[in-house]
């Protein structure tokens, strides 16, 4: 596709591959995605777009690396919210995601649920902890790593209940469902996408969606808010990002191309089917940066208020 530099200058974008970076490891949530959205892009640019997984601290060494990468639009970033949070709780000024990347559009919401192995006693997630606190029995809450939903939410619980939870760190899915089914993990904070398979198969029960209202995917599991742990919803999405000082055309050409994916409809069920939320809207790179810049703002002001900033 052409389109005119600011100079002047007729620039053709893209004329070779693309890599999308994402921060987490393969069959995760983010990963997921990544895959879908790079399957068809590469059908509506006409150039390979090949997913790159650099994992760590939540998302964010992949952003780092993306961050100090060329900004010609051949290296794109698969943001998500969790590295958000991490940057907000641990971060200590390494990355800044809305001042140190360049937002191309919003790719999906995505619901954050805990789930629990059928070894942890009580019909809800109240009754569990109550039962916990009873036996004096800390509980262990896996998440997807430092800085992640589920550490926010283990320091939330713990606050906000009384009860003693001890947080442990996993980098994917695969290895803490596995820990959580076979009893040596209690809870498990993550993206619905993540844990779906195993709620559906009846190996995990869900107990709360991580947001102020349930989700379409789960109408009968009761929302965190609901439960009475106000200011513990966590923000789920993933977007792309590149890095400053990327041409305006390029990330006009990256967001045509991502709009044009989201609006097929076999790929909008099958994203749903998943348990993503696909945006209603076409989604625009300040519709993006602003979501980016209001999560910040009141994600800053909640773990000021709950004592968790920067709280290692």
């Amino acid at each position: 596709m052409m389109a005119l530099a600011s100079d002047g200058v007729a620039e053709m974008y893209p004329q070779r591959p693309i890599s999308l970076v994402v921060g987490y490891a393969p069959g995760g949530g983010a990963d997921i995605l990544s895959r879908h959205l790079a399957e068809h892009m590469t059908n509506e640019l006409g150039r390979k777009v090949i997913v790159e997984n650099r994992i760590g601290a939540t998302g964010s060494v992949a952003a780092l690396s993306v961050m100090r990468s060329a900004p010609d639009g051949y290296t794109v970033y698969m943001a998500g919210s969790s590295v958000l949070l991490h940057q907000l709780m641990y971060g200590k000024g390494k990355l800044n995601l809305a001042a140190d990347l360049t937002p191309v559009g919003m790719a999906a919401g995505v619901p954050i649920v805990l789930v629990v192995g059928k070894h942890v006693p009580g019909a809800t997630l109240l009754e569990a902890i109550e039962i916990a606190k009873k036996k004096s029995t800390p509980l262990r809450c896996a998440s997807n790593g430092v800085g992640s939903s589920g550490d926010f939410l283990c320091h939330a619980v713990q606050k906000t209940a009384g009860v003693e939870m001890i947080h442990v760190p996993y980098k994917g899915d695969a290895q803490a469902l596995a820990d959580v089914v076979g009893g040596r993990a209690d809870f498990y904070v993550s993206s619905l996408v993540g844990t779906l398979a195993f709620i559906k198969a009846d190996r995990v029960r869900a107990m709360a969606v991580i947001a102020e209202t349930r989700c379409v995917q789960l109408p009968d599991v009761p929302s965190i808010d609901e439960l009475g742990f106000k200011n513990a919803t966590a923000p789920g999405w993933y977007g792309l990002m590149v890095p400053n000082e990327t041409p305006s055309y390029v990330i006009s050409r990256l967001n045509q191309s991502l709009n044009a994916v989201l609006a097929m409809t076999d790929v909008r069920t099958r994203l749903m089917e998943l348990g993503y939320v696909v945006p209603s809207l076409k989604e625009s790179p300040e519709r993006f940066g602003k979501r980016i810049s209001a999560d910040t703002e009141k994600w800053s002001e909640i773990l000021r208020m709950r004592g968790m900033k920067e709280v290692h």
